[in-house]
């Protein structure tokens, strides 16, 4: 019987009565209406039967694989809290694969304790998907100009050639830092645009936990 589904089934005898013994549980309705089980409906009855409501499990786990309680899961608008073991449940969730959301209480960040997520895989309603954040390492430098001047504001996206893993602004000295995922190691790559410039992407490599780098825009840009 499909997830969700309600049957009839009915209970058949000479002597049945609900939540008694002696009766014979036959099927469903096609089961009570053949022919060998008419002359047994003296003292019938049915009851409904549905299937169990699919459960979502979400469990959160800090880089150690412990626990973490008491945050907040989201999934399909709905808000769930983890208990003791790191879990948020969701039952008769939408039947369609989602990205759980996770919020930190009292305005925290994973960033304030150096964690990063790994790259998410949409869950599928009524199963249990682990997310267990890592610790972090990070890309850091100084984008300047041709003759060598900050360039303040600048927006830069940072992408590991499969992923966009963050999106940042230079500060007033030209300066950036995004916190990455370290595993599986391999080099990052940085799109710069700025107001009143064309989009330049450096071929530098930027593996996480280097000395920081300056990257100097081209006069010809």
């Amino acid at each position: 019987m499909a997830e969700g589904t309600v049957a009839r089934v009915w209970c058949l005898g000479r002597e049945a009565r609900e939540g008694g013994g002696g009766a014979a549980c036959l099927g469903t309705d096609e089961a009570a209406a053949r022919p060998g089980n008419a002359g047994l409906l003296l003292h019938a009855f049915w009851f409904e039967v549905s299937s169990p409501t699919p459960v979502t499990t979400v469990t959160v786990l800090d880089p150690a694989g412990r626990p973490m309680t008491d945050v907040r899961v989201s999934a399909h608008g709905r808000t769930e809290r983890s208990d003791a073991s790191g879990s948020a449940e969701f039952p008769g969730l939408p039947d369609e694969p989602f990205l759980p959301v996770v919020t930190w209480e009292n305005a925290r960040m994973p960033e304030d304790e150096g964690w990063v997520l790994p790259v998410m895989k949409p869950v599928r309603p009524g199963s249990s998907y682990v997310l267990q954040y890592r610790v972090g390492r990070r890309i850091e430098g100084r984008l300047t100009s041709p003759d060598g001047r900050p360039c303040a504001g600048s927006s830069l996206l940072v992408n590991n050639g499969w992923f966009l893993c963050a999106v940042l602004t230079t500060d007033a000295d030209g300066r950036f830092s995004a916190l990455v995922d370290p595993f599986p190691p391999a080099p990052y790559r940085v799109v710069v645009t700025g107001e009143g410039q064309d989009w330049t992407e450096f071929e530098h490599d930027f593996l996480p936990g280097d000395s920081p780098v300056t990257l100097t825009l081209d006069a010809s840009r």
